[in-house]
């Protein structure tokens, strides 16, 4: 009886290893996938703000340039309907 005594604690005490090293791994690939996400999630949302400050910077250059041009054809028309200068001499009048 002693002996089956050893045997069952031997069996049970490599039960308990396997099941440590069970729980190990399972730890271990939990933690390496949560890992994983967060960092998958991470460089998705650093690129998302990178096109974003790319295209808002784009749509302020392009309204930049959109604005410019506006003025200089305004400026072209204005000048277009500029009178070139008066023909009757104003000195003159007041004398």
């Amino acid at each position: 009886m002693k002996y089956l005594s050893y045997i069952f604690l031997f069996i049970l005490i490599q039960g308990c290893a396997s099941v440590g090293a069970g729980i190990d791994v399972v730890r271990n690939v939990a933690s390496t996938a949560i890992d994983t996400t967060v960092q998958a999630g991470a460089t998705i949302t650093k690129a998302v703000a990178e096109d974003v400050v790319e295209t808002g910077t784009f749509i302020v250059e392009q309204g930049t340039d959109i604005v410019s041009n506006a003025a200089e054809k305004v400026d072209q028309e204005t000048d277009e309907l500029a009178v070139p200068g008066v023909d009757f001499p104003t000195g003159e009048l007041k004398e």
